[in-house]
């Protein structure tokens, strides 16, 4: 089921950005090279339009639904939460040993010159 869900909802993509290229916009982009302007005549005298939007409405519509159904069928596999029964340990930080210092020892400044 999960599998023909997951087919279903590539299926669904592929369609929709099919359409969406196809519509014709404001400046007649992307939809003029796969014939969205050429096809007018066919869908009637008002144009590609009404139906390409309807078609990307119905589209989006069961794009989503298909994503919640997906959701929800990975969802009912689980059969316990990851957080549920653990237990948090509070532990006190170990201090780190510290080396002892030793005031003989030079340290090189920047210049190349050791210092005291």
């Amino acid at each position: 089921m999960l599998t023909l869900l997951i087919f279903g909802q590539f299926f669904l993509s592929i369609l929709l950005i099919g359409i969406i290229l196809m519509q014709k916009g404001k400046g007649a982009s992307m939809g003029v090279s796969f014939g969205a302007g050429a096809s007018e005549t066919v869908f009637g005298s008002r144009g590609p339009l009404p139906f390409m939007a309807k078609l990307t409405w119905v589209l989006g519509i069961l794009f989503v639904v298909n994503a919640f159904l997906i959701n929800n069928a990975l969802i009912g596999t689980r059969t316990k939460s990851v957080t549920t029964n653990t237990q948090i340990i509070h532990k006190k930080a170990k201090k780190l040993p510290t080396l002892p210092i030793n005031p003989n020892i030079k340290i090189p400044a920047k210049s190349g010159k050791t210092t005291k």
